[in-house]
């Protein structure tokens, strides 16, 4: 794969954190680059609706390539809605690790989303493993 850098950064509570694609800003980074922040600065009833008024105002009427657009506003977690363990580097122990997780989702009432995230939890360990 492409070599990446891994990076850690503070964000205050509220921030806006937005992951999108070259195609955004592939006709001219520089100027798509401001306008796209010029565009996440205006005020939005939702992450949703201010997707869509930055999509509008820096993708022209027909974009050459394709384009995604993610957007997330970060919000403190108290302690009692953090788990943390830490997983010998064998994957042998990826299925503890997902066993761990449901069981943490149950005791916060949240197993409804214990498939997806015993999906989630068990990449992100076995790449963790293997790239790490």
């Amino acid at each position: 794969g492409l070599p990446f850098e891994a990076m850690e950064l503070d964000l205050p509570e509220g921030s806006l954190v937005a992951l999108f694609t070259d195609g955004l800003l592939e006709r001219d980074a520089d100027r798509a680059g401001a306008e796209l922040r010029r565009a996440l600065a205006v005020p939005a009833d939702s992450l949703a609706d201010l997707a869509d008024g930055a999509l509008k105002a820096v993708l022209p009427e027909e974009p050459d390539d394709d384009v995604v657009l993610l957007l997330a506003r970060t919000r403190a977690l108290g302690a009692d809605q953090v788990a943390t363990w830490d997983i010998a580097p064998d994957p042998v122990h990826v299925a503890a690790a997902r066993q761990a997780a449901a069981e943490q989702l149950a005791a916060w009432g949240l197993e409804e989303t214990a498939f997806v995230t015993e999906l989630v939890v068990s990449e992100l360990v076995t790449n963790a493993i293997r790239y790490g």
